[in-house]
């Protein structure tokens, strides 16, 4: 798989948090005030930004790019030269991720006490460490807290920096870059239905279920009428967005359609009102509809719905509806993500 490298713009910009002058007392000064960290993540701006500085680049010469895929980053670091932080390569590990497309957030906040008491000023940070800094008698203190600002993201963390005057317009931004390393994404094309005699013919690289139940089909029905065969769903993959499945439809039908492989196989006569199960991948050719990444298949032998944590909502109904129950409830789930062709 051919990967591309480019940076992208970000800054770090020196946030005050208070500004105290002392320089007209030689008394005790008491503040108190609230120190707060807090993240802000959104794929669709970050990825949006890649995707048209990728292009450009592309435009110019710069890198060579595949035309109708559409690249993702695998890779994302502070650039050479800048401090970074445990907090901001968190931040930046959530755009190599699967991308939702809600906004990631964060936050918290705690209680500070800065006093000046004889010309020392003592900084208690509950819940942390201990910060002194010492000033002379009638001096002047600013606190800054640093910030990260890059697109689609903003990061308020722990750095802090102390100084005896407010930083200059120079001091207060620096420019930066957040460096990417890009490869295709890959989508799922199609789902294929694939039978087996034994369970030990059962393909490797079926879609996988929850937990200790068989991603067969026709797991829990009884043999002892006819020879049940194996029913397994096994997903194929491309990196062309043209390619790439926006959903996953199941269709439950008193006719037979030669069009589909019947996922009742061997099981018809067990489905009374609908003796044929179908699955039907569909491709939209809107490039706003998100692409098919992943699949997996839920089972429960109780009646419930299936946990959708994992998956952003996207299920199929229930492929076990007109069956007697014997196979459980069983759902085929399945994550996207948006597409940005080049």
């Amino acid at each position: 798989m051919s990967t591309v490298s480019f940076p992208i713009k970000a800054k770090f910009v020196w946030s005050l948090i208070f500004d105290y002058d002392n320089t007209g007392n030689d008394g005790e000064i008491e503040q108190i005030y609230t120190f707060e960290e807090s993240g802000k993540y959104t794929s669709k701006d970050f990825n949006q930004t890649v995707t048209s500085t990728a292009k450009r680049l592309a435009e110019q010469g710069h890198i060579k790019l595949e035309a109708g895929l559409s690249y993702g980053p695998v890779s994302a670091s502070i650039g050479v030269g800048f401090e970074s932080s445990q907090e901001l390569s968190n931040m930046l590990q959530n755009t190599t991720a699967t991308q939702s497309e809600s906004t990631i957030t964060y936050s918290r906040s705690e209680i500070r006490t800065c006093q000046y008491l004889l010309g020392m000023v003592l900084a208690i940070i509950f819940k942390s460490v201990f910060v002194l800094d010492i000033i002379g008698p009638r001096s002047r203190l600013c606190l800054y807290q640093r910030l990260f600002e890059g697109p689609g993201m903003g990061l308020q963390g722990r750095t802090t920096r102390t100084t005896p005057r407010p930083l200059t317009s120079e001091d207060l931004e620096q420019e930066s870059a957040i460096d990417l390393t890009l490869a295709p994404q890959t989508f799922i094309k199609d789902i294929k239905v694939v039978y087996t005699d034994m369970l030990i013919e059962a393909p490797m690289d079926r879609v996988r279920a929850n937990g200790q139940y068989s991603e067969d089909i026709n797991f829990g029905v009884p043999s002892n009428i006819y020879p049940i065969r194996g029913v397994w769903l096994v997903p194929e993959t491309t990196t062309k967005v043209s390619e790439a499945l926006t959903r996953i439809d199941i269709f439950l039908t008193a006719r037979e359609d030669p069009k589909y492989i019947d996922l009742s196989a061997g099981t018809n006569w067990r489905h009374p009102r609908y003796p044929f199960a179908y699955l039907v991948p569909v491709r939209q050719s809107d490039p706003n509809l998100p692409r098919l990444t992943q699949v997996a298949l839920f089972r429960s032998l109780e009646s419930k719905e299936p946990d959708l944590t994992d998956y952003a909502g996207r299920r199929t109904r229930n492929i076990n509806e007109d069956r007697d129950g014997s196979g459980g409830f069983l759902y085929l789930l399945w994550n996207s993500q948006r597409s940005n062709p080049v």
